[in-house]
């Protein structure tokens, strides 16, 4: 089975230009500074925050004990099953807002999810009683991740990384990546932003070391079919090759792949790290599986029976 979302034809749309004058108008009248965040300060009553059958998730959903898992049945039915970490027990699943869930991401502000037909990102978070949605700029959301500050940044595979600020819906700043990117992740300094894309038949890796000027190096690294990516604490890029049958441990100055996260995949489309850097989670989408290995030498600690479509661990490493 090929991965549903990563490799997936999307149907682009580009924004109206009346949106794009409301974002703008909202990003000058917030004055939200980088890593602040529109959440209200208020506590919201545990009524509102308990969703029970209406989707949404606990306030304790989002901890180092759960496992969520976005699965793709069909064009009209996604959702995020939620399982206990170690055991695999499933605990309950989230419904509401959830499209073809091709990237998730969870840090101190709640889970993320990147929707790829609703063509946004949904943010189930401890102080909201309904899924903040991220959608200005976006075309299609394949990837998200956040920084150190709690900034929020898409990878969307019409070409460009858009970075938003917390629950406040437009773009901060767009920069271009020069083709598709599969993956995006931040490093331990909170400046770098790296991006995974594929082009000329070759996979690179590109590194923003001032995302606010766009200013970008392409990386030495050459490799395949590129796919979702992390970073752990050394800054260590761990990267999918769905084609290559490869998930790759990439060190330092990032011109050679350095290693491999074990040797069995079939075609290894997501890999998530715990905050520890012992654990990760690598989706197999030959199988649908999620396999929990150790960290970094990729002995396999259990396997999760699945149909899945992204993962991250409620213990996920923010760099």
């Amino acid at each position: 089975m090929m991965s549903l979302g990563l490799f997936r034809n999307v149907s682009i749309a580009s924004a109206a230009a009346t949106s794009a004058v409301l974002f703008l108008a909202a990003c000058s009248s917030s004055g939200l500074q980088r890593g602040e965040s529109a959440l209200p300060t208020a506590a919201v009553p545990q009524a509102l925050l308990d969703w029970g059958q209406t989707g949404g998730i606990r306030p304790d959903s989002v901890s180092t004990k759960d496992l969520f898992v976005g699965e793709f049945v069909s064009s009209a039915k996604s959702l995020i099953q939620i399982y206990q970490n170690g055991t695999f027990k499933k605990l309950g699943q989230i419904k509401q807002g959830i499209s073809s869930p091709d990237g998730l991401w969870v840090d101190s502000h709640g889970l993320y999810v990147a929707n790829n037909l609703a063509r946004s990102i949904t943010q189930y978070s401890y102080l909201t009683s309904m899924p903040f949605t991220y959608k200005a700029g976006m075309s299609s959301p394949i990837a998200v991740t956040t920084d150190r500050l709690g900034d929020i940044f898409e990878a969307d595979y019409t070409g460009y990384i858009n970075e938003y600020y917390q629950q406040a819906n437009f773009v901060v700043k767009k920069c271009s990546v020069v083709a598709a990117p599969t993956g995006v992740a931040t490093g331990t300094t909170g400046e770098v932003v790296f991006a995974a894309y594929y082009s000329g038949n070759v996979g690179h890796i590109v590194e923003f070391t001032d995302f606010d000027a766009c200013k970008h190096k392409v990386l030495g690294v050459r490799l395949g079919q590129t796919g979702a990516m992390a970073v752990d604490k050394h800054d260590d890029i761990i990267l999918t090759q769905p084609y290559n049958r490869a998930v790759d441990i990439i060190k330092p100055p990032y011109n050679t792949v350095s290693g491999h996260l074990g040797s069995h995949w079939g075609f290894p489309s997501d890999v998530k790290i715990n905050a520890a850097n012992t654990r990760a989670w690598v989706l197999d989408s030959d199988t649908g599986d999620v396999v929990e290995v150790d960290y970094p030498s990729g002995k396999v600690v259990g396997t999760l029976v699945a149909y899945a479509e992204s993962v991250v661990d409620g213990s996920n490493y923010v760099p």
